[in-house]
C-alpha cells in the first residue's frame, strides 16, 4: 500500500461559482455602475438585460421599491383585498409590503391596478416616504416651473429635492411616465440615506 498518496478532492471543489455578468445593454448608459451594483448586491434580477426605457408599472414599482430598500413586511399576516391582486401575481408579496409600510396605496378601495404606468411625480412621491422626515426649515428653494398646479405634493418633492435625490433643472417633468433607469437612481438614492 501506498501511504503517500494525497485524499483525492472532493467533486464540489471544482464547480465553480458563476462570475458575476453586467448588464449587456448599459455601456456606457448613466445608470451602468448603480445598476450593475445592485445586481451585484442581489437587489436586481439576474437578468442579461437592463431596459433602462422601459415604463415601469405600478407592480414594478412595489418590487423595486423592496428590493432596493431591503423592506420587510410590517403585517405578514394580513392579506390584501383588491379585486385585481390576487396571490398568484408574481408581485403579490411586494405590493402587500409597500402597502403595509404606507408607501403605495390602492387606486381605489377595491383596486390597485398593477399595470398602470407610473409617473414621475407618483415616483418621487413614494420616494420621499422613505426617506426620514427632517425640520422644515432646512428647505432648500425648488427650481422646477412646471409644479405650480401639484401643491398638494410639494411637500414630497420639497423633501426629495432637499435630500439631493431628484434633479436641479428648471423642469421636474411630473406627468412623464418614468423609465426604469430613472426609478432605479431615484430608488438607490434612498437607500443610500
Amino acid at each position: 500500500k501506498k501511504h503517500n498518496q494525497l485524499p483525492k478532492k472532493p467533486v464540489t471543489a471544482t464547480i465553480k461559482k458563476p462570475k458575476f455578468q453586467p448588464y449587456s445593454d448599459l455601456k456606457n448608459h448613466w445608470i451602468e455602475k448603480i445598476a450593475n451594483q445592485l445586481k451585484k448586491e442581489k437587489k436586481l434580477d439576474n437578468n442579461n438585460k437592463f431596459n433602462p426605457n422601459k415604463i415601469i408599472t405600478r407592480a414594478e414599482l412595489a418590487k423595486l421599491i423592496v428590493q432596493i430598500n431591503n423592506l420587510k413586511d410590517k403585517n405578514p399576516y394580513t392579506d390584501i383585498t383588491f379585486d385585481d391582486v390576487s396571490k398568484n401575481n408574481k408581485n403579490y408579496n411586494y405590493i402587500k409590503t409597500t402597502l403595509n409600510n404606507n408607501l403605495l396605496n390602492g387606486m381605489t378601495k377595491t383596486s390597485f391596478d398593477p399595470n398602470r404606468e407610473v409617473t414621475k411625480l407618483q415616483a418621487i412621491i413614494v420616494a420621499s416616504r422613505l426617506l426620514p422626515n427632517q425640520p422644515t426649515e432646512f428647505t432648500k428653494k425648488m427650481p422646477y416651473n412646471d409644479i405650480n398646479k401639484y401643491k398638494w405634493a410639494k411637500k414630497d418633492i420639497q423633501k426629495a429635492y432637499d435630500f439631493n435625490i431628484i434633479s436641479n433643472s428648471e423642469k421636474l417633468q411630473p406627468n412623464k411616465k418614468i423609465t426604469k433607469a430613472e426609478l432605479i437612481s431615484l430608488l438607490y438614492k434612498t437607500s443610500t440615506i
